[in-house]
């Protein structure tokens, strides 16, 4: 792909992971379907990443910072029971738009086998979806034990917050950190535009403990809230992005930045 075949002016790049085709069109569209067994490759296959970027004039070169489009669902369960299964229900089909990276869930639901780690949890992969449909009868949760058949439908709230969708796996902006005696990032601080009800300005910077796992075999590394700390956020990967102060030098050039 040359630079040249698409003019001199600015062009946007999208890309996404796994591979999606689409036919013509100005907006081109795929569709997707999640994995219904999700307990081995087929969560890695519903895990669908996606990427844009704006490539400015005279410029040949961009680079895509990945984010998950689809939600990961973790459940942790607890009690006596013997656990025979564990199944999540979803929505299983719908639309990627391969431009702009977004998602349209079909009415079309199913069941899924969340994949069991290696601590008893289960995880899952789901389309971005209001949580409504999951107040039902048919609910969120169904887990076959030994002695009977539970469903769980979604809750009202979670962490004292009203719960009306699950969302896309989000990238932040860290706004500084805290390191330890090692040298190593101990804290984080964001800015979460969800908290905007509790600030004037609309956002809040948040505090999160960095919490790394103890099996590091995993891989995971963890954001934890102060506030609650059996709550973690997975870090599935962590960027650095050019501040481009030549565009605004340009763009700018009586204003000189701060050393």
């Amino acid at each position: 792909m040359r630079r040249s075949d698409f003019g001199a002016g600015e062009l946007t790049l999208a890309a996404c992971s796994p591979v999606q085709g689409a036919g013509a069109g100005k907006s081109p569209v795929a569709e997707f379907t999640l994995a219904a067994d999700q307990s081995a490759e087929g969560l890695a296959a519903a895990d669908l990443l996606f990427a844009q970027r704006s490539l400015p004039a005279g410029s040949n070169r961009a680079e895509l910072s990945f984010t998950h489009a689809m939600h990961r669902l973790r459940i942790e369960l607890s009690g006596d029971e013997q656990v025979l299964s564990v199944e999540l229900r979803s929505r299983m089909k719908g639309s990627l738009e391969l431009l702009t990276g977004g998602l349209t869930p079909a009415d079309e639901f199913g069941w899924i086998t969340p994949r069991r780690n290696a601590d008893g949890s289960y995880e899952a992969v789901i389309f971005p979806q209001s949580v409504e449909a999951f107040r039902s009868d048919e609910g969120l949760l169904r887990i076959t034990t030994s002695e009977r058949e539970i469903i769980y439908k979604a809750p009202e709230q979670l962490d004292g917050a009203p719960l009306e969708r699950f969302e896309a796996g989000k990238q932040l902006t860290l706004w500084g950190a805290e390191y330890d005696e090692n040298g190593i990032i101990s804290h984080v601080y964001f800015c979460d535009n969800n908290l905007g009800d509790q600030d004037a300005n609309g956002a809040v910077i948040s505090r999160y403990q960095i919490v790394y796992d103890a099996d590091m075999s995993k891989g995971y590394t963890y954001m934890q809230p102060l506030y609650r700390p059996t709550a973690r956020m997975t870090v599935m990967s962590v960027g650095a992005v050019d501040l481009r102060r030549d565009i605004w030098a340009r763009k700018y050039p009586s204003v000189q930045p701060e050393k």
